[in-house]
């Protein structure tokens, strides 16, 4: 198995270089779960179609804190080719965002208990500022506050590589370094989003008949920020329970759990809460997930 891994990281290793700085997005604790937002290769890899819903809130101690919601679709196709939408909506203080992505995974059987999943995303990113809804104590409107919207194209790309209980995912969602900029009778507004690379590694090991044990390993990196590490561990119960316990590199510390209400409905939630004196001041973060199959 080992020369089948050097296409993915040769590949991965290069999308490294080709960076630029910016701030990190959010690392969601059900990374597993909506791993489809971060590498359009694990789309409608699964047999049965999926639909995931979940909402992350941030910092419950900061009004207007950040606020996320998600939504993916994956469609399993007949050969060797699987489709998936998502759309992710970002919510802060005067900021909304939202990106709309259509994916495409092709998969490459490599032997008989290894597949290589090669997948792209196209998609649009429409972003908005409504100064509006500052506070403002002049008597007459300033013209300075004036609402900003603009939308984007981007593409992306992953790769999902799988032999037994293995799996390594490295993606991209969006690769392109798109800039939003308004400028009118010398005001300007400005922003730019950075590529962020994403790769992870999970395995499961059997521990009694019942009762499955897979660690993930998460990685993050942007230029300019610091690579965040994410390590997780869930146990499983038939699986129609689990739990799970991580810790990031920032010192904060996730709990999770998992029930499999139906054969095809599983919901779930996860408490996310800083040692640093400077976190926890910011209060916890939550999530919540819904996931149905057909």
């Amino acid at each position: 198995m080992r020369h089948y891994l050097k296409l993915p990281v040769f590949i991965f290793t290069l999308g490294y270089s080709l960076t630029a700085s910016a701030q990190q997005e959010p690392l969601f604790s059900h990374y597993n779960e909506i791993i489809e937002v971060f590498n359009p290769a694990v789309s409608g890899i699964h047999e049965q179609m999926r639909f995931t819903a979940l909402n992350r809130t941030q910092w419950s101690a900061i009004d207007n804190a950040p606020e996320t919601f998600i939504f993916g679709v994956s469609l399993p196709t007949k050969s060797n080719v699987s489709l998936g939408i998502n759309v992710i909506q970002d919510k802060t203080f005067i900021e909304r965002s939202t990106f709309v992505g259509v994916d495409y995974s092709y998969k490459l059987k490599l032997d008989k208990d290894t597949n290589l999943y090669l997948g792209l995303k196209g998609g649009l990113h429409t972003y908005e500022v409504d100064p509006s809804l500052l506070e403002s104590y002049n008597l007459t409107q300033d013209t300075s506050l004036e609402r900003f919207s603009k939308t984007l194209p981007n593409i992306g790309m992953g790769l999902y590589l799988t032999h037994k209980r293995l799996s390594i995912s490295m993606a991209s969602p969006r690769l392109l370094n798109t800039e939003r900029v308004q400028e009118r009778e010398g005001r300007a507004v400005f922003a730019k989003d950075r590529v962020h690379y994403y790769t992870s590694a999970n395995y499961i090991f059997d521990v009694t008949q019942d009762i499955t044990f897979d660690p993930t390993v998460i990685t993050r990196f942007v230029w300019g920020a610091p690579m965040s590490f994410d390590f997780q561990g869930r146990f499983t119960y038939d699986k129609i329970v689990s739990l799970t316990g991580a810790l990031r590199t920032d010192d904060t510390y996730v709990a999770m759990v998992q029930f499999k209400v139906f054969n095809n409905f599983t919901i779930g939630w996860a408490y996310e809460s800083g040692s640093q004196s400077t976190l926890s001041n910011y209060g916890s973060s939550q999530e919540f997930m819904l996931r149905f199959s057909l």
